[in-house]
């Protein structure tokens, strides 16, 4: 019994030599190795093919805004939850790793928007369903739909840097309309089913590989507070939109009045090209359209149901 109080209290008097000693390397055996966490959100490019004829206000920078969270994977164990506080309006945000306990054995993945209910680091969802915009030209709806994510990264320098890249498209469409309406529906929508609209992505993998659980033929957006006062009048609306290869599909827009009448456009680049389904990642991709009111699917959208000519079909997707 003496023995062992005795060869605890020498444990105890190694320990406290230990600390006293060396306390840069006390620290780091109490609050894991890494002492500087970078969470960086990397801008969306323009896509080259449209650069120079678009030059508008958009999306390039997305900007953390208050108690936004991020989800960080570590290579072995369960997500981390890390709040970004008081970060808005910044690309970057820099923060004390002591507390984390993140070790500089482990690589680490992350992502944003976070979810608590995230728990497979292969299989993170990302779903383009449910889009909704309110007013016209505003995007405050995509920070539900953009997904930004990073690769595995090791410590280096007792320093964690996460870079997150988007990892889908954004289309901003520009009509041109025909007429006084209060506009309460949209779809962009091709001929085959070749959007992939839900996902999971791998967080473990370099490449950020993705897997497709859905394809469809269209995405729809619900549209609340859009209103044209004459004919020609412009209305700018905002998609989150999935990376897709599909060079030989066209993409056509459908767009709803309030009254239920379907007003249908072929999209063009801007240059009076078509414009294909296909869409690289992390590419904005500006597009334009005039909608025409289309004879013969008139009725209202409960009973407006897909046939071998089909103009964006249910609204919803």
């Amino acid at each position: 019994m003496i023995k062992s109080a005795f060869n605890l209290l020498l444990v105890i008097i190694f320990l406290l030599f230990s600390c006293d000693s060396n306390k840069d390397l006390c620290k780091l055996q109490e609050n894991g190795d890494v002492e500087r966490v970078v969470v960086k959100l990397l801008q969306i490019e323009e896509e080259e093919s449209t650069s120079r004829l678009y030059t508008d206000e958009n999306v390039k920078y997305f900007y953390w805004e208050k108690n936004d969270t991020v989800g960080i994977f570590p290579s072995i164990g369960g997500q981390v939850e890390f709040p970004l506080g008081n970060k808005e309006n910044q690309t970057t945000a820099v923060f004390d790793g002591g507390g984390w306990a993140l070790k500089s054995t482990y690589t680490y993945s992350a992502y944003y928007p976070f979810s608590f209910y995230n728990r497979n680091i292969d299989k993170i969802p990302i779903s383009y369903l449910g889009q909704k915009q309110t007013g016209n030209d505003n995007r405050s709806h995509l920070r539900n739909y953009l997904f930004f994510a990073s690769p595995p990264v090791i410590v280096e320098n007792s320093s964690l840097t996460l870079k997150l890249g988007h990892q889908g498209s954004v289309m901003r469409l520009e009509l041109t309309m025909p007429a006084a309406k209060i506009w309460s529906s949209l779809s962009v929508y091709t001929t085959e089913d070749i959007l992939p609209v839900e996902k999971t992505i791998n967080l473990q993998d370099a490449s950020l590989e993705q897997t497709v659980v859905s394809y469809t033929d269209r995405i729809s957006l619900e549209l609340n507070e859009i209103v044209t006062t004459e004919e020609g009048q412009k209305i700018v609306v905002w998609l989150a939109y999935p990376s897709v290869t599909a060079d030989s599909h066209y993409l056509y827009v459908t767009i709803r009045d309030s009254e239920g009448y379907a007003y249908v456009s072929e999209i063009n680049k801007g240059n009076g090209s078509h414009s294909s389904a296909t869409a690289p990642m992390n590419k904005r991709l500006p597009r334009y359209a005039s909608p025409v009111l289309q004879q013969g699917i008139n009725s209202g959208i409960s009973d407006w149901e897909k046939s071998d000519k089909d103009y964006g079909g249910t609204v919803g997707g």
